[in-house]
């Protein structure tokens, strides 16, 4: 199995959703505009968003 397969086992839960949803619609968001912190750490290390100086985005693998 690779890691996309592994991936698409393991849906984002509710929080990560909303997180992934306002960063694509919203585009790059600083801390303070994150729905959650938790969930978006959870994508951070599940490598769907990129976190610079305090800026959160989405990676390729989170426009999937």
């Amino acid at each position: 199995m690779t890691n996309l397969e592994n991936f698409r086992t393991e849906f984002p839960s509710g929080a990560e959703r909303d997180v992934l949803r306002s960063l694509f619609f919203s585009g790059p968001l600083h801390d303070g505009d994150i729905v959650s912190k938790a969930a978006r750490s959870a994508l951070f290390e599940r490598h769907m968003v990129a976190r610079v100086n305090g800026w959160n985005a989405l990676t390729g693998l989170g426009f999937e």
